[in-house]
Formats: C-alpha cells, sequence, structure tokens
C-alpha cells in the first residue's frame, strides 16, 4: 500500500494533468466562481480515452515525458478505471522523473496492477518500479508474479561461468 505523501502527489499530478491540458473539458473543471471568475472561452473538446494515451505513448517516444505525464494524468482523472492510463502514466512519470518520481510512477503501476493483475507487463514494470525503492520485498513480489503470468520469458539456458 503507498504511503499517504505517494498518493497526494499522485493526486497533484492527476490535477495538474486535468486541470493543465486546454483540451480538457469544462465540464468537468471547477466553475468560473471557484477559478476567479474567468471564464473559460472557446469550444468544449470532447474526450477520447484511447486517443489521450495514444497521444501520450508518442510523447514518450518523443522522449517528451512531461507531456506524456499531463496526458496519461488527464487519461487516468477521466477514466479512473483504465488500466492502460494508469500504465502509461507510470511509464511517462519513471521515464521522465527519474529517482524523483519513483514513487508516483510506482503508484500508478501498482493501480494499474490491481485493474487488470493478469498482464506480466503491468507486473515488470511494477518491479522495476519498486526496485528503486525500500520496497524490494513487493518489487521481488511483483517480478515474480510477472514470470509466473508468463513463464516462457525463463531463459532455460545456463548462466554464464563468470556467474558460477
Amino acid at each position: 500500500m503507498p504511503s499517504r505523501w505517494v498518493v497526494a502527489a499522485l493526486a497533484v499530478v492527476l490535477a495538474a494533468g486535468y486541470y493543465g491540458d486546454p483540451t480538457a473539458s469544462s465540464s468537468r473543471r471547477p466553475s468560473s466562481s471557484s477559478r476567479g471568475g474567468r471564464e473559460r472561452k472557446g469550444p468544449v473538446l470532447s474526450f477520447d480515452l484511447n486517443k489521450t494515451i495514444e497521444r501520450s505513448a508518442n510523447a514518450i517516444k518523443a522522449q517528451d515525458y512531461d507531456r506524456a505525464a499531463k496526458l496519461a494524468g488527464r487519461a487516468a482523472a477521466e477514466s479512473p478505471g483504465s488500466w492502460q492510463a494508469w500504465l502509461q502514466l507510470g511509464l511517462a512519470k519513471r521515464l521522465g522523473g527519474g529517482a524523483a518520481e519513483v514513487e508516483v510512477a510506482a503508484a500508478a503501476f501498482e493501480r494499474a496492477a490491481e485493474l487488470n493483475g493478469e498482464l506480466p507487463e503491468v507486473h515488470t514494470h511494477l518491479a522495476a518500479a519498486l526496485a528503486c525503492t525500500p520496497n524490494l520485498h513487493g518489487a521481488r513480489k511483483a517480478a515474480f508474479r510477472s514470470l509466473a503470468l508468463q513463464p516462457s520469458s525463463v531463459s532455460k539456458r545456463e548462466p554464464p561461468r563468470a556467474l558460477l
């Protein structure tokens, strides 16, 4: 279970992505009175989860991790039941945030694993993120879960002699 500050940090990341993206639907934003009386002008664009996740993946490929995190954060805020959105958020935070964002990335991967625990990739990413935290037991558990879900990924060849 992530600590309270990790959950709070994840909420801040989601809010930043949600409120920071100008294409976000104004129907889910606070009223103009709670935003200092400024009314948002322009068309209200609908939210498309798959396109947002695809745009986030493209931002990761372009190594624009801040944009990827904002897009994935918006996707997770709009569709909290989407394991793809949480996985994408974890990837963006892990790749772009370094050590400072590893706890947030791990929390996102944990949420993705809760929503779809049958994908070995989710557990692999979770194990890699947790390995950079004091939670090595959790990292080991996630790694073994990933191997259990995809046993064909385990090599059956002999280890190098230098390791014997």
